[in-house]
């Protein structure tokens, strides 16, 4: 049995060994997730190589001639959901990179747009566009067999049935997506779909590639941070490209940052790291690869659905850039 660690910062405590059940095998990151909490001895009822979406395998001891396995080997909702980033290193990382005086702000965290705010902007007064969120919903979509897109842990699943998760497209023509900071409650009958949770947005697009209902789901969880002081200069403190890149981990203390990212995507993509910062030192944790950065930013390869941990070193900026960045 998976330990719940495993699926919310599973590189931050090792694993000497774990046997894994067949339900175990339902999680479609199980192969990055082992990768990342170090497993030296996995255990399964087959002698195994089991793959993840990414191409990911690890192999595990068990009975029998060795078979390939691909997970998940039962498609199924995991409730699951993006947590709050660490408040206490967003805060020290905007005093140690940005001027400040006496007074209060507020920092967007999004490492994305978010309504009229800017990536990781820093803003005098509060300025977040209130959403109308409801507890339950009812509405007709008139589909007879839609596909429900849904998020279980670092990976967005497709089904055809409904899904208790913290967001569910219901996908055919167009996409009603229901979004939440924790897992909604789903059903769905002669087209009627309903769904409860705890502030619940609904929102139509083409499709959920559109929509990034996990973006609105992270933005849900992680609200505008309070800042005891008022930085010198209105900047972004940082963001990442493309959109399909989320972060679900972050860290900082003494000019290091830790970054944890998922590629929701099934392309593989450049990403970008964008830091209002020097950065001096760059190196991707999980592959002991060193990178060289570029400045103020970090160019980082991920896999279709891959997983990242990043460790950058940072330096303040001189006021002469800082003063470039104002937005």
């Amino acid at each position: 049995m998976l330990p719940d660690f495993l699926l919310s910062v599973p590189f931050l405590n090792k694993l000497e060994s774990v046997r894994l059940d067949d339900e175990d095998l339902s999680v479609e990151q199980l192969p990055q997730l082992l990768k990342l909490s170090g497993a030296k001895e996995v255990y399964w009822r087959l002698n195994s190589r089991i793959v993840g979406p990414d191409g990911t395998y690890i192999r595990a001891k068990g009975e029998g001639d060795e078979v390939i396995v691909k997970t998940p080997l039962k498609v199924k909702s995991i409730p699951w959901s993006f947590g709050k980033l660490n408040e206490r290193a967003l805060v020290s990382l905007v005093q140690d990179l940005i001027p400040s005086g006496e007074g209060e702000s507020y920092l967007n965290p999004s490492p994305w747009p978010r309504g009229s705010l800017k990536p990781g902007e820093v803003i005098e007064e509060r300025r977040e566009e209130k959403e109308e969120l409801q507890n339950s919903l009812s509405v007709n979509t008139r589909y007879f067999n839609p596909d429900f897109v849904f998020l279980n842990p670092l990976f967005v699943e497709v089904s055809k049935e409904p899904a208790n998760s913290p967001f569910i497209c219901v996908e055919l023509k167009q996409a009603f997506c229901f979004v939440s900071s924790s897992p909604i409650e789903t059903s769905f009958e002669n087209g009627r779909v309903k769904v409860e949770g705890k502030g619940v947005l609904m929102v139509k697009g083409d499709n959920w590639r559109e929509v990034k209902p996990y973006k609105l789901s992270w933005d849900l969880s992680n609200p505008l941070v309070r800042l005891d002081f008022k930085p010198k200069y209105n900047v972004s403190l940082y963001r990442l490209e493309p959109a399909s890149i989320v972060p679900f981990f972050l860290d900082y203390a003494q000019g290091e940052l830790t970054l944890a990212l998922v590629n929701l995507s099934e392309s593989p993509v450049i990403s970008t790291v964008y830091i209002t910062a020097r950065i001096t030192e760059a190196e991707i944790v999980d592959e002991s690869e060193k990178v060289v950065p570029e400045f103020d930013r970090v160019r980082i390869p991920f896999r279709r659905w891959g997983i990242h941990v990043l460790k950058l070193k940072v330096r303040r900026l001189i006021e002469q850039y800082l003063r470039k960045r104002i937005i």
